[in-house]
C-alpha cells in the first residue's frame, strides 16, 4: 500500500481544481458540502482543503455542514446545484455507495448526477470488543459485516 500523507492529498486535490475552477462560469464563492456534523473527519479534511483553496488563489471556500440521512441530505444538495463549479462536497463511500442502496428516498443517481475530483483521505476502522466474548473460542458463532475490502 502506498502511504500518502494528508498534505499530498490536498495539494493534488488542489490541483485538479484549478482548471476545473477556471471555467466556472460563477463569481460566487466555492461552497463545499459536509453531510456530517462540524468536528468530524470529513469536516475537517473540508475545512482544511477550504484553506488550502483560499490561500491558492480560488477566491472564498465556505464549509456547509448539512447533516443527516448519512449525508444524503448534503448529496441531494450537490445533485441539485447549479453546474457552475462552485459547490463541491466532502464525502465519505456511504453517502454515495452504501446509503442510496439502503434507503428509497434517494433523490439522485451516483453515477450520473456527480463526478469525482479527488481522493482526500481513507478512515481505518477498528473492531473491539470486550474480551469476555471470546469469539476465537467460539467459531462461526458470531457474524459480523464491514464495508471494508478484507476483515
Amino acid at each position: 500500500m502506498v502511504r500518502t500523507s494528508r498534505r499530498h492529498l490536498l495539494v493534488a486535490a488542489a490541483a485538479s481544481l484549478g482548471p476545473w475552477r477556471a471555467k466556472a462560469q460563477s463569481s460566487r464563492p466555492i461552497r463545499i458540502l459536509v453531510g456530517f456534523a462540524a468536528g468530524g473527519g470529513n469536516d475537517l479534511i473540508a475545512r482544511i482543503l477550504a484553506q488550502k483553496l483560499s490561500d491558492g488563489g480560488l477566491g472564498p471556500v465556505l464549509v456547509e455542514n448539512r447533516t443527516g440521512a448519512s449525508g444524503l441530505i448534503a448529496a441531494d444538495l450537490l445533485a441539485k446545484s447549479a453546474p457552475d463549479g462552485t459547490t463541491l462536497m466532502v464525502a465519505s463511500q456511504t453517502t454515495y455507495a452504501v446509503a442510496p442502496m439502503l434507503y428509497k428516498s434517494t433523490t439522485f443517481d451516483p453515477q450520473r448526477d456527480v463526478a469525482g475530483l479527488a481522493m482526500l483521505g481513507a478512515s481505518p476502522l477498528v473492531l473491539i470488543a470486550s474480551p469476555s466474548l471470546m469469539a476465537k473460542a467460539k467459531p462461526g458463532a458470531l457474524n459480523f459485516a464491514s464495508g471494508a475490502a478484507s476483515a
